[in-house]
């Protein structure tokens, strides 16, 4: 007989969703700053070499085209011709870029102990942690979504990933992530998002 039956599991599972539920300050208490949606520019020529536009016009682009189709940056790109110059469309760039933020319900909090003086770390229990850093805890369900993150915004301050998510459970049941972020000074929610 297994110590945890799938009954406690289950209620374990359950209590803690609603302990993040619960604790959470409402629905869009961290939005996480996932990687670029990223399309090739349909009005020039890509050099992947360089990486960039070759400064000529594509001249099989006759048609206007839809990209980022299904986001909040679906746009649609109308040929726009030139001749050797930078390209009116991506502006010499070879792709189109569409920034990609979520928002998820979680439990934040910062570090409890005031910052040293002298260094920008601290020690505690676990090791050395740095001054200003936040504990994020989501669903398991979740996790992908935290690992992929190159930044969040927890109560409005920009912060970024200081070290990989985990998953917490019971008897191998998946139910909590953790994530730790640190916060970067001069951004904030109003330059940033």
């Amino acid at each position: 007989m297994p110590l945890v039956n799938t009954k406690i599991k289950k209620q374990y599972t359950k209590a803690i969703k609603q302990l993040i539920k619960d604790f959470s300050r409402g629905p869009q208490t961290v939005v996480l700053v996932l990687p670029d949606l990223e399309v090739t520019c349909p009005n020039c020529l890509y050099n992947s070499l360089d990486k960039s536009s070759t400064g000529v016009f594509n001249t099989n682009f006759a048609a206007p085209v839809v990209v980022f189709t299904g986001t909040v940056n679906q746009r649609t790109i109308n040929p726009t011709s030139f001749n050797r110059s930078r390209c009116p469309v991506c502006y010499g760039k070879g792709k189109l870029f569409a920034p990609v933020r979520q928002s998820i319900q979680a439990y934040s909090y910062w570090s409890p102990n005031a910052p040293s003086e002298d260094s920008d770390f601290r020690d505690i229990p676990a090791g050395r942690a740095p001054n200003n850093f936040v504990v994020v805890k989501i669903n398991a369900e979740n996790y992908r979504l935290l690992y992929k993150s190159t930044a969040a915004y927890v109560n409005g301050i920009y912060v970024e990933p200081w070290r990989p998510p985990i998953i917490r459970g019971l008897a191998g049941e998946k139910t909590l992530c953790l994530g730790w972020f640190t916060a970067v000074q001069g951004k904030d929610i109003n330059t940033k998002y």
